[in-house]
């Protein structure tokens, strides 16, 4: 969509919110609020599609019928009126039936797992200050896919405020696992 009008945001001094991310253009850009401020996030390379089309593929074929892993879909992991955190990730991996709804975001009780791919200029954005969040919101898993390194790190929630780095898989290294289903990863495959 192009549009002319003047950038959508709220009044002076007010937070984001759900609300204001409806009326942004639909371009090639990610949206996130962060404690009720905005981050706009630029288009990514070829090297950051290429993983998260191929990691998305592997994932289709292994997973139940019944899971599915989306792109460019929020979730919500704060909605106060005063600091909403609403995130992006790269793949977020959800039962279908989470998509039966019809409000803006994902709830963080829908998520199964999160997968991010770092950027040569966001590594601490998604490892650390999403990390953070994913982890307070009790979202299970979180895979942090490196095109550059060819790396893909296992995180597990803790079960208290954070998360346990369960392994680091190397490329020509197949993980495998049965937590959150029958799975077998190389980052060879998709970086």
């Amino acid at each position: 969509m192009i549009t002319t009008e003047a950038f959508a945001r709220p009044e002076p001094g007010d937070p984001w919110t759900l609300a204001d991310l409806r009326r942004l253009p639909d371009d090639d850009l990610r949206y996130e609020i962060l404690d009720g401020n905005l981050v706009v996030s630029p288009m990514q390379t070829m090297p950051h599609y290429r993983a998260a089309t191929l990691l998305r593929e592997r994932l289709r074929a292994q997973g139940p019928d019944d899971v599915v892993s989306v792109q460019r879909v929020g979730i919500a992991i704060d909605r106060h009126h005063r600091r909403t955190t609403l995130l992006v990730a790269d793949l977020t991996i959800i039962h279908l039936s989470a998509l039966d709804g019809d409000d803006v975001a994902l709830r963080p009780r829908d998520v199964i797992a999160v997968v991010e791919i770092l950027a040569p200029d966001s590594g601490s954005y998604e490892a650390v200050v999403k990390r953070h969040h994913y982890a307070r919101a009790g979202i299970r898993h979180y895979w942090i896919v490196d095109p550059e390194r060819r790396t893909l790190t296992v995180l597990r929630h803790d079960g208290d405020a954070g998360y346990e780095e369960v392994e680091v898989v190397k490329p020509g290294t197949a993980w495998r696992t049965d937590d959150p289903f029958p799975l077998a990863l190389d980052p060879a495959d998709f970086t």
